[in-house]
């Protein structure tokens, strides 16, 4: 009875390092609660004398993160309701903000194309987190920060962005959302779709 109680534990040991270490078999079908998120399974198999047992356990991995550039060419994935300053867009105004260049900017204002970025990164970073990122407490303030200091008016259907920051603000909180939103800073993996 005891070295199969030995083979037991050594074999949830490993099943724990594979869990943690986030091996296993990916499937790239999208889960119905987050549709960028990835599913894994992993068996393992042990055998005795006398028994044979097979353990196997599904359960979705990280998140996936999208950069701006991403949600820019998949409008699919831009949903309504994500907050700049307290103003909650609908898709189509976000989608006008994600894809407003200083050349090109059509439904959208801005009085500094660091504003129109820093909302760009808050938005992307936003929709990250509403397909199931879990930021960590750096983004989580750094969204909190910029949201504070944009002012975000929506009048005729334009959105118009301003703000109180100052340049090194906007440089900092822009950085750490996009370095989020690339997958540097944890809460998900970086996926290149």
């Amino acid at each position: 009875m005891r070295p199969i109680r030995a083979v037991l534990l050594i074999v949830a040991a490993l099943y724990g390092i594979v869990l943690a270490s986030g091996l296993g078999v990916f499937d790239h079908a999208p889960g119905p609660s987050n549709a960028f998120a990835y599913e894994y399974s992993t068996t393992i198999t042990t055998s005795t004398s006398n028994t044979t047992t097979t353990t196997t356990s599904t359960s979705t991995g990280p998140a996936c993160l999208h950069t701006l550039g991403f949600f820019k060419n998949h409008p699919e994935a831009v949903v309504g309701g994500m907050q700049l300053d307290s103003q909650s867009l609908t898709a189509s105004q976000a989608l006008a903000v994600l894809r407003a260049t200083p050349g090109s900017h059509s439904g959208v204002t801005f009085t500094s194309n660091s504003l129109l970025t820093l909302a760009q990164q808050v938005l992307a970073a936003e929709l990250n987190i509403a397909a199931g990122a879990n930021p960590p407490a750096s983004v989580t303030q750094a969204l909190q920060q910029a949201n504070a200091g944009l002012n975000v008016t929506i009048s005729g259907g334009v959105v118009a962005i301003s703000g109180s920051l100052t340049k090194t603000q906007i440089s900092s909180l822009t950085n750490t959302l996009s370095r989020f939103n690339e997958g540097r800073l944890g809460g998900g993996i970086s996926c290149k779709s």
